[in-house]
């Protein structure tokens, strides 16, 4: 009979979600003197627009004390992206013709056409002043002309001709000078309109640390902004102020709704605070808004405060593909430090790295067309970050893009919101037709637009210095470049072709070129970088060419390449990226065992863009890619950073390979998937154990309870050992449960009954039970027979657990072991194995994990015998006991089976060669694996470990190597051998023929001439 393997079962995986309520918060720099509010003095702002930029209100600068006026002419208005709500007590706009008059030939003095206002800017002067009830202020010069056909004049010479209103004023240049000197006067009634705004002081903000600052400090996820702050100018008993904290990436866009982090309310108190703890984003930038609203107030007018802070969180990595044009590699930006210094490609303290690959054209072309039909489609979304087209001159007629990648490229920008960078010549009409793609698919979406200038044509009024426009994480990151100096110096270039279309707000110009006569406020025609949402338009490049000297030091600055970088990057986390899947359980390639009936899936969703809190997520199952019916999780909202745990029945009853499909997708559309493939093991098992738990999710501090199920299985008949078929009763003993916890879960007392706990709270403990012996009785049903659990109800128990600390709590380390179902017949001495324990190795006299080598003696055996590897026995006599219908496996050798001369009753099974007589050639079959001597010695060398503690019972007696047993217990008699000079050469057994003899041999070897009276078992 046999005793069946150990075995363990090892539970479902649950993971455990703290559920963590966190607020937000955030700096920004800008273009405008911010002046922090005093609670006591009110610092009026005022916003003042010239066609060229000479202030026309100096004289207030001498008269009022609190008074900060901004000056820019209004082509720098037009170009700069600021946020002008809850900036400005008043605007002024002067005098001047506000020409709409497009450029003159090639003539790069731009100053004095152009001028007028955009309907984006006008609009916002609309929005934000004249509807809140703030003055603007006109000259009456720009609505003087009858035949003034702009926008200025068509938005605002209603307030003057048909709908006038108390805040929209005109004057002339004598009205103007009154109202100045009125404006100084204590009592002005305009000044006090120049005061309605509440007023916001951050009281704290030292403890803030800029970016920049002197001692630098970098944050990192959780670490805790406080805002501590006071609100003046405001009436709290009608009007109570809102307080919101927004969180950018670029200051240089304007912060949205979807950007707020956290709020609270002034009512009582015109003090207040704002913690916010750092979420995970990526490493680089954070820009912070602190904003108060007079919300309840049909104005909402407001008052706000930026900063700027470093951080550090995951680590940027930019794939780039840099698309060169053919025939010309001069311009590659890897391995070529005349290009680019490629220590700037990476920096450790800043957290970042550029990888770039390189295609040309052709290869481009061909890469798409053998990627048309992929998944994604093109073969761009999600193997790079960007793409860039450069450098050359007349790139576009030495990069002939075919329309399926020019549709690849869209799709990129508009489907998947990827970042693109086109660089000089990419947008123009080329003398080569087969450009005419670059015009067609990407003029538009490159933010440019008619007129076409055509000032860049032939390449006149070169130049190598830009100036910056906007200023933001471009300008900023990762190398600091916001300031204006002489080192602001680029390879030489010339102007484009197109007119930069400023009436977008995604397009935010940069740098414009400078030098010769050029206006360099002008970003309609002079720009050199410039952003239009995800992408990216440089002026670089002019330089390559066929006459270009790649010997020329200086061909591309160092402040160039560091702003190719600041592009890269920025235009990496200005894109959008797809959410990031974790999987928790199961891992990829494991393998489940059928009879586990739930299966755990448990997965994290992260999405570092700060602008994606709120995320969607499905799973499906498939075998064979075809989706399993009946086993989905519906696609359901989550927020970036939940861990989400769905619990399935098993899908696979019987075994087979599965697919669990995990999708995430943002809402821009970005979306990963996730395939884990999971290979359900058809295993058969008698026990089946499950866990359940009290909730869903838990908090910190607050109880849940698992409750764990350990119920029996009718067992087969023909699943029992065949050694112990028949037996009336079995049992399945020494049943033991054991769990390895994650740190921080506290296990509240009382324990079950026979619960035992090691380890500490901080590494984890561990918790067991023995849940002791099942019992199994012989039924039959139908003429079918199996074994049955004499009690059927399951065994029960719960623990109780309580989370010391927020966070995700994995539980992947449960199991049950147990010694499968054998006889319950009695024991050995001091040991709870069975006598029947030696399985298979019962059924022979000689059972041997080696050889048996007897080739030069006589061998009798009128039993059975067995060896791992070699049986050489000559002069034989085997089996002689065996009746006629024991012909099964008299011998049984793993490897090769010689036979020299003698007799045998049954037949003999070898694994490898034979060699033997004629006669007894049909009495022999090759059988490969006719026993599993591995495991069966593995098994057999554990019971060993309970025989060696046996108690002898019979002495043996030892005369000159020759060894004889006697025993007189009719159920076990134990003999320790210790023979002289450790060999063995003839071993007599006596025992009455119902016991079984157990032989501990302690050292030497077995040379048995001679076996007989009783079969019996020689362990080694």
């Amino acid at each position: 009979m046999k005793f069946a393997s150990n075995k363990r079962i090892y539970l479902f995986t649950v993971t455990i979600l703290l559920l963590l309520l966190l607020l937000l918060v955030l700096p920004l720099k800008n273009h405008f003197t911010n002046v922090e509010a005093s609670s006591n003095d009110y610092q009026i702002r005022m916003l003042e627009v010239t066609e060229n930029g000479v202030s026309e209100l100096a004289s207030l600068n001498t008269g009022i004390s609190d008074l900060t006026i901004d000056t820019m002419s209004m082509k720098r208005f037009v170009a700069l992206r600021d946020d002008l709500d809850g900036r400005y007590d008043a605007v002024y706009i002067g005098k001047g013709t506000y020409s709409t008059s497009g450029v003159s030939g090639k003539d790069h003095n731009t100053k004095a056409v152009m001028n007028d206002i955009t309907n984006l800017k006008a609009k916002e002067i609309t929005d934000y002043f004249i509807n809140k009830g703030l003055y603007v202020i006109f000259h009456k010069q720009p609505f003087s002309t009858p035949t003034q056909n702009g926008i200025l004049y068509k938005t605002f010479n209603t307030y003057q001709a048909l709908t006038p209103k108390s805040n929209v004023l005109f004057f002339n240049d004598s009205e103007l000078n009154t109202f100045i000197s009125e404006l100084k006067k204590s009592n002005s009634t305009y000044l006090s309109k120049m005061k309605q705004r509440p007023q916001l002081e951050i009281t704290n903000k030292s403890q803030i640390i800029e970016y920049g600052s002197t001692v630098p400090k970098i944050y990192t996820p959780g670490d805790e902004l406080t805002f501590k702050f006071n609100v003046s100018n405001v009436n709290l008993g009608t009007n109570p102020i809102l307080v919101k904290l927004y969180l950018g990436l670029d200051k240089s866009t304007k912060m949205t709704e979807d950007q707020v982090v956290a709020t609270t309310s002034l009512s009582t108190s015109t003090t207040g605070e704002i913690k916010y703890k750092l979420p995970k984003t990526y490493s680089g930038l954070l820009y912070w808004k602190l904003e108060a609203v007079d919300s309840l107030n049909q104005k909402s007018l407001s008052d706000f405060t930026i900063g700027t802070i470093q951080f550090k969180g995951k680590k940027t990595v930019v794939n780039v593909l840099q698309i060169l044009p053919d025939g010309n590699n001069d311009s590659k930006l890897i391995n070529n430090e005349l290009v680019m210094d490629p220590s700037y490609l990476q920096n450790v303290s800043k957290d970042y790295e550029l990888v770039i690959e390189t295609k040309s054209m052709t290869q481009f072309n061909e890469y798409i067309k053998s990627k048309e039909n992929s998944t994604p489609k093109y073969g761009l979304n999600g193997t790079y970050d960007m793409l860039l087209f450069g450098f050359r001159d007349v790139y576009n007629e030495k990069a002939l893009i075919d329309e399926l990648s020019s549709n690849a490229v869209l799709n990129f920008i508009n489907d998947t919101k990827q970042s693109v960078m086109f660089t000089h010549d990419t947008i123009y009409i080329a003398s080569n037709n087969k450009s005419s793609q670059w015009i067609n698919k990407f003029q538009g979406i490159a933010g440019q637009t008619s007129p076409q200038s055509n000032l860049g044509l032939n390449a006149p009024s070169t130049s190598t210095s830009v100036t910056p426009v906007n200023d933001g994480l471009l300008t900023q990151y990762p190398f600091n470049l916001s300031e204006q100096d002489d080192k602001n110096k680029v390879a030489n270039t010339h102007n484009q072709y197109f007119t930069l279309d400023l009436e977008d707000s995604t397009v935010i110009p940069w740098y414009n070129i400078t030098g010769s006569n050029r206006d360099i406020n002008d970003s309609w025609n002079h720009y050199y970088t410039y952003s239009k949402g995800s992408v990216t338009y440089s002026g670089t490049g002019h330089i390559i060419g066929t006459s270009y000297n790649r010997t020329q030091a200086t061909s591309f600055p160092k402040w160039e390449q560091k702003l190719f970088v600041n592009t890269m990057y920025r235009a990496f986390t200005g894109a959008n990226h797809a959410p990031e899947i974790t999987v928790h359980t199961p891992m990829d390639k494991s393998i489940k065992p059928s009879y586990q009936n739930q299966l755990v899936v448990s997965y994290t969703v992260d999405d570092w863009d700060l602008k994606d809190k709120n995320l969607f997520t499905s799973i499906k199952f498939k075998q064979n890619d075809n989706v399993i019916t009946g086993y989905t999780m519906n696609e359901k909202a989550i927020l970036s950073g939940e861990t989400v745990t769905q619990t399935f029945n098993n899908p696979l009853p019987a075994g087979g390979n599965l697919q669990i499909e995990i999708t995430a997708r943002d809402r821009q559309g970005a979306i990963s998937t996730k395939t884990i493939n999971v290979t359900v093991q058809k295993i058969e098992s008698n026990l089946t154990i499950q866990r359940t738990q009290s909730n869903s999710t838990v908090e910190k501090g607050n109880p849940i309870t698992f409750t764990y199920t350990v119920t029996p299985n009718a067992v087969p008949y023909l699943a029992v050992d065949p050694g112990e078929q028949g037996i009336e009763d079995l049992v399945i003993s020494n049943v033991q449960f054991e769990e390895k916890f994650p740190p921080n879960l506290e296990f509240s007392d009382p324990l079950p009954e026979g619960m035992s706990k090691s380890g500490t709270l901080s590494e984890g403990y561990t918790l067991s039970k023995n849940l002791g012996n099942i019992n199994y009785k012989l039924t039959e049903s139908n003429n079918v027979k199996s074994y049955t659990p004499i009690n059927n109800s399951a065994n029960t128990f719960s623990l109780t657990a309580i989370p010391q600390e927020k966070k995700t709590y994995l539980l992947d380390n449960s199991k049950i072991y147990y010694d499968e179902i054998h006889a319950a017949t009695s024991s050995f001495p001091g040991s709870n194995a069975p006598v029947s324990s030696l399985g298979i190795a019962n059924d022979y006299s000689i059972f041997m994990l080696e050889n048996i080598d007897f080739p030069n003696n006589g061998f009798t055996n009128n039993w059975r015998i067995a060896a791992g590897g070699n049986i050489n026995i000559a002069s034989f006599s085997l089996g002689g006991s065996l009746t006629n219908a024991d012909t099964t496996a008299t011998v049984v050798a793993g490897r090769n089976l010689t036979l020299n001369g003698g007799s045998m009753k049954g037949m003999a099974y070898y694994g490898g060669n034979i060699t033997a007589p004629a006669y007894l050639i049909n009495q022999t079959q090759h059988k490969d694996n006719y026993i599993d001597f591995a495991e069966v010695g593995k098994k057999l060398k554990n019971r060993s470990l309970y025989y060696a503690a046996l108690p002898e019972t019979s002495k043996s007696t030892d005369l000159y190597q020759t060894i004889t047993l006697k025993g007189t217990d009719p159920k076990l008699n134990v003999f320790h051998l210790n023979p002289t000079n450790g060999s063995i050469n003839s071993l007599s057994i006596d025992t009455p023929s119902t016991s079984t003899d157990c032989c501990q041999y302690f050292r030497g070897k077995c040379n048995h001439q001679q076996w007989h009276q009783h079969p019996y078992r020689c362990k080694q």
